[in-house]
């Protein structure tokens, strides 16, 4: 039976749902008008480069592991897996960190049908626990379970509610006299103080996961023309979702008053306050909820798929390699939620509220993920100087100009994460950035003893 492959609009949607979370709107409305600005810097400075990058080096090196793939082609196998493990890590960071919106969505559905619930970060922990777990399950059965309900997810759960939140942002600006924020042009101008800064790393957190599509070259048609359109029309409803989400959020939720994990289900709750219909806020959290869920189901097989690729190598031990029924890596899909456990019990024991356990989850996925990102885009520079002869189906202009905007984009955001913004956390300086430091070291040691026992490990 032949396989069916993923089209354009297919693969749009995946990139969308793996890039595009509302739960980012509170992050970047932080910033009142200016966020503009912002969103504009992230989208040129490192969105743009990366999905080009990403592109050129999925349809000139399309071999199985993505990122893994393609560094190994640069740098041998075992920076490869130093690369593909900071970015697994950055993965498992951010599933807590999402589903922490999601536990707040959960919470808004239920409380009507349950009285009196209190929404803690108890509440949260365990939420996260189960549906982590959950959608680790579901992604056991296959890649067409998966895709099939993380189609349906992202469009009931990110794009909809997106269009709506935009258009009730219109019509407020249009009919009420309650907007938020002043549109004069010094509104446009961003404070440069520590926490705007600090902030600036979660935003550009929320443009990653361009690369996640390379995980799907062998399930696509002719990749390079399906990737070039779904590259396309995933930018356009990406920058339209955010840009126009966000200023929705500003209009109609006073700054002071924006939580991180509820932020955009805030910005319904006022409107529908509004025109007394509250009864509809539980079936807009539950379509909110479907879409952070569609996120998650995007990222949890793609890093495992990746893994397998670095135990196809030798880079782990033999017990890694093994698939199930549907050629699914169940073992690595295990130890991901695991991990993700592990890890959320940290944060939870850490952090006082659920704003700073979100914050801190964001700082730490992000660290990782930059490195990764520094990584393939100097691996990037050196396969067009070691393969110069190679064809390229999409060929990125000024490549070495657009890595290296990108690299410094990273590096920067990278260092400003070790500033706890005050709005988020209550941590000092000291136990902020010495807890991330450390939980960086301790994540990043087992691929250190893996890579140098990798001749013992063979034989286990």
């Amino acid at each position: 039976m032949t396989k069916k492959k993923i089209g354009p609009i297919a693969l749009a949607l995946v990139m969308v749902a793996a890039i595009v979370s509302l739960r980012n709107f509170p992050f970047c409305a932080q910033y009142g008008l200016s966020s503009i600005f912002y969103l504009g810097l992230a989208s040129l400075t490192f969105f743009i480069p990366t999905a080009q990058i990403t592109l050129e080096l999925s349809t000139t090196f399309p071999g199985t592991g993505g990122t893994y793939h393609w560094v190994k082609q640069a740098y041998g196998s075992e920076t490869a897996f130093l690369t593909l493990w900071l970015g697994w890590l950055g993965t498992i960071t951010w599933f807590p960190a999402i589903l922490i919106f999601s536990a707040a969505m959960a919470y808004a559905v239920i409380e009507p049908i349950i009285p009196g619930l209190h929404f803690s970060t108890y509440f949260a922990f365990f939420f996260i626990i189960i549906f982590f777990w959950g959608t680790t399950l579901i992604n056991l059965r296959g890649m067409n379970v998966s895709a099939v309900y993380g189609g349906i997810c992202v469009v009931v759960g990110t794009i909809l509610p997106g269009i709506l939140i935009i258009c009730l942002g219109i019509f407020w600006m249009a009919f009420s006299q309650k907007t938020q924020i002043d549109f004069g042009i010094r509104s446009l101008i961003p404070a440069l103080d520590i926490d705007n800064i600090a902030i600036f790393s979660a935003v550009l957190l929320s443009f990653s996961g361009a690369e996640l599509v390379s995980f799907h070259v062998n399930d696509t048609e002719n990749p390079e023309k399906t990737y070039r359109k779904s590259l396309f029309l995933a930018t356009i409803l990406i920058m339209l979702i955010y840009v126009l989400g966000t200023l929705s959020v500003i209009v109609i939720v006073p700054n002071g008053e924006i939580n991180l994990s509820s932020g955009v289900l805030q910005s319904f709750m006022h409107f529908f306050a509004e025109l007394n219909m509250n009864w509809a806020v539980p079936m807009i959290a539950f379509a909110l909820l479907l879409g952070s869920l569609a996120g998650i189901n995007s990222w949890i097989v793609g890093p495992a798929k990746g893994m397998l690729a670095v135990a196809d190598d030798s880079l782990l031990p033999n017990m890694f390699r093994k698939v199930n029924g549907k050629d699914v890596p169940y073992i690595l899909l295990m130890l991901q939620a695991i991990v993700g456990t592990i890890l959320s019990l940290f944060v939870f024991l850490l952090a006082e509220n659920n704003d700073e356990f979100l914050w801190v989850l964001t700082a730490l996925a992000f660290q990782f993920l930059s490195i990764q990102y520094i990584i393939i885009f100097l691996a990037a520079m050196k396969l067009r100087r070691k393969f110069p002869e190679i064809l390229r189906p999409y060929r990125v202009r000024f490549i070495g100009f657009k890595c290296i905007i990108a690299i410094v984009a990273c590096a920067i955001t990278f260092i400003i994460t070790f500033l706890p913004p005050k709005s988020f956390t209550t941590l000092s300086f000291g136990v902020y950035s010495s807890s991330l430091l450390a939980a960086m070291i301790i994540f990043v040691l087992p691929v250190v003893f893996l890579i140098k026992n990798k001749r013992r490990l063979l034989l286990s």
